[in-house]
C-alpha cells in the first residue's frame, strides 16, 4: 500500500504545532499532506475536499473534550472511505489510548510522542505486512480484535529537527494568515504535579523514556520565528509553553537572540517560582509585554489540598508586583466550579484577581477529566458518578458544570468574574444577587449574566489591541468550539 497523501483532520481552528511537526517530517520523506479543519468547512465541502485529495491515510489530532467529536468523525470516515487506515493523534490518545482504540472507525492509535512513531507506521504500511503491527508507539487491533499495545519510544531529544511550516493550513484557510498572533512552542513539558492538569499522567506515560521537559534551541527558535515572519507576518507571538521560565541560560541566551533579530511583543506563562528579578529582567530586555499565571482559586487551602498546587496568594502578588515593576503586563487562570468549592470561594477568586490587577483575565468552568487526580476525588466525594467516562465530557470550559454538587451559584460567578475584576466595587452587588432567594431575581440573572459574560469577552479582546469587529469576527469563528 503506497502511502502518498495524507489528510490531517481537525476541529479547533488553531495551526497546531504536532501537526506542523509532523507534516514537516512527512514531507522529507516525500509524502504530500493535507489539513482540514472541520469547524472551518460546511459538511459537503468537506466530502468535496476528500474526494479532491483521495487521501491515503487519515490522521486524527484531538483533545480529550473532543473525544465525541472523534466518535463522529471516525465513524463517519469509515463509512464513506472504509479502505482507508485511520490513525488518532494528540493529547487524549497519549494519554487515553484505550479510550482511543476502542472508538468505532479508528485503526491505529498514537501513544507516544509522533515523529518516529508515524514515520514507522507509514514504512509499515508501505511494506504492504499482513501480520499484527510491532510499530512502537502504534496501538491496534489483531484479526482477533485484540488490541496490540506496543511500547511508548524514546523522546526525542532534538524537538526542533523539523521546522514548523504554517503553509499547509494557510492553502486552503487564508484567513488564519491574516491574524496578528501566532503560536509557538520553545518547550515540552511541565515538572509540576496539579491534580486538574493532564501533566501528572503524562510524566507516567514517558517514564523512563528520556528526559520529559525539552527546549528547542534558541537559534532554532528564532530561525522558526524568523521565517512566518518572512511568508506570513505578524504582530504578536504568545509561547504557548506549560512553562516559558523554567531554564535561566536558555531564557539568556533567548532573550539575547530574540531582541536582535525578531522584537516584537510576546506573552509567555510563568510561575511565581520563577519570579525572580533577573528572570524578568531577561523577559524584559526581550520584548515581553505580558505573562501569564494560574491563580485557578483565591483559597489557598483549595488550591493546596484540592489542586495540589502549593503557591500561596502572597506568591501570587508578589509575581504580578515584580511584573508590574518591569512594565510587563499580567494575565491570571481561573477555574470555577471545582470540587469542593464553595460560592464563598468563587468569590474568594474573584477578590484575589480584584487585588492582582491583571490586564487579562482568562477562566473556565471545571472539566473533570477522568484519571486526573482531581477527577478521581470528585468520584471519592460523590459529586461524580463512579460511572463517568469521555463520553459525559462537553466540547466547552464554559458552559455548564458536570459535578452533581450545586454549582449553579459558581457558575454565575464565572459569567460576571471579567466584569467584577475589572469594577471590584460591583462585587458586593453581585454576591447579593447571586445569593438572592426571590424567585424573579433567580429567574432572571441567568440569561442576564450570559449576556453580561459575552459581553465581557469582547471587552477583555478588544484590550488585546483589537477592535470590536475582530472580537465579533473571533466569537463567530469560535462558536462552534465555545
Amino acid at each position: 500500500m503506497k502511502i502518498k497523501h495524507i489528510l490531517f483532520i481537525q476541529r479547533v481552528p488553531f495551526t497546531y504545532s504536532g501537526v506542523l511537526t509532523l507534516c514537516a517530517m512527512l514531507k522529507q520523506q516525500g509524502k504530500a499532506c493535507h489539513v482540514i479543519v472541520t469547524t472551518l468547512e460546511k459538511r459537503s465541502w468537506i466530502k468535496n475536499e476528500i474526494n479532491r485529495i483521495k487521501p491515503d491515510l487519515f490522521c486524527i489530532s484531538a483533545l480529550s473534550n473532543e473525544r465525541n467529536w472523534v466518535k463522529t468523525t471516525a465513524c463517519a470516515l469509515k463509512e464513506k472511505y472504509p479502505q482507508i487506515p485511520i490513525v488518532l493523534g494528540g493529547t487524549h490518545a497519549i494519554l487515553y489510548p484505550d479510550d482511543a482504540i476502542s472508538i468505532n472507525g479508528v485503526d491505529y492509535v498514537c501513544s507516544g510522542e509522533g515523529e518516529e512513531a508515524l514515520l514507522d507506521l507509514v514504512e509499515y504500511f508501505e511494506m504492504g505486512e499482513n501480520n499484527t503491527c510491532k510499530v512502537k508507539g502504534i496501538w491496534s487491533c489483531d484479526a482477533n480484535n485484540e488490541i496490540v499495545r506496543n511500547d511508548v519510544p524514546h523522546l526525542s531529544t532534538d524537538i526542533a529537527q523539523y521546522q514548523e511550516d504554517r503553509g499547509i493550513y494557510y492553502e486552503r484557510y487564508p484567513e488564519l494568515k491574516k491574524d496578528s498572533v501566532r503560536f509557538f512552542y520553545s518547550s515540552r513539558g511541565c515538572p509540576y504535579k496539579c491534580s486538574f492538569c493532564y501533566n501528572p499522567q503524562m510524566q507516567q506515560v514517558f517514564k523512563n523514556k528520556g528526559a520529559y521537559i525539552r527546549h528547542k534551541a534558541p537559534q532554532k527558535l528564532i530561525e522558526e520565528i524568523e521565517t512566518e515572519m518572512a511568508n506570513a507576518p505578524f504582530k504578536y507571538i504568545f509561547f504557548v509553553d506549560d512553562l516559558f521560565t523554567m531554564n535561566k541560560q536558555w531564557l539568556k541566551d533567548f532573550s539575547n537572540l530574540y531582541r536582535k533579530r525578531v522584537n516584537i511583543p510576546y506573552c509567555c506563562n510563568i510561575r511565581p517560582e520563577f519570579a525572580k528579578e533577573e528572570i524578568f529582567i531577561y523577559l524584559k530586555e526581550s520584548g515581553c509585554e505580558r505573562v501569564a499565571f494560574g491563580v485557578e482559586t483565591g483559597n489557598e487551602e483549595l488550591r493546596f489540598k484540592v489542586l495540589n498546587k502549593k503557591l500561596s496568594n502572597d506568591d501570587l502578588k508578589r509575581l504580578s508586583k515584580m511584573a508590574k515593576k518591569q512594565g510587563i503586563k499580567t494575565q491570571t487562570y481561573n477555574i470555577f466550579a471545582l470540587p469542593t468549592e464553595t460560592v464563598e470561594n468563587a468569590f474568594e477568586t474573584l477578590e484575589l484577581n480584584a487585588e492582582l490587577q491583571p490586564d487579562v483575565i482568562s477562566s473556565s468552568i471545571y472539566m473533570p477529566f477522568p484519571g486526573t487526580g482531581l477527577c478521581n476525588l470528585a468520584i471519592k466525594k460523590g459529586v461524580l458518578p463512579a460511572s463517568f467516562s469521555f463520553e459525559n465530557l462537553p466540547s466547552s470550559f464554559h458552559r455548564k458544570s458536570l459535578l452533581k454538587a450545586p454549582m449553579e451559584k459558581q457558575q454565575l460567578v464565572h459569567k460576571v468574574h471579567y466584569f467584577c475584576v475589572k469594577y471590584p466595587k460591583t462585587i458586593p452587588l453581585f454576591k447579593k444577587l447571586i445569593n438572592s432567594d426571590n424567585w424573579l431575581i433567580k429567574l432572571i440573572t441567568p440569561p442576564i449574566f450570559l449576556l453580561i459574560f459575552l459581553l465581557s469577552f469582547a471587552v477583555r479582546f478588544k484590550g488585546e489591541g483589537n477592535s470590536y469587529w475582530k472580537a465579533l469576527k473571533f466569537l463567530l469563528k469560535f462558536r462552534k468550539t465555545y
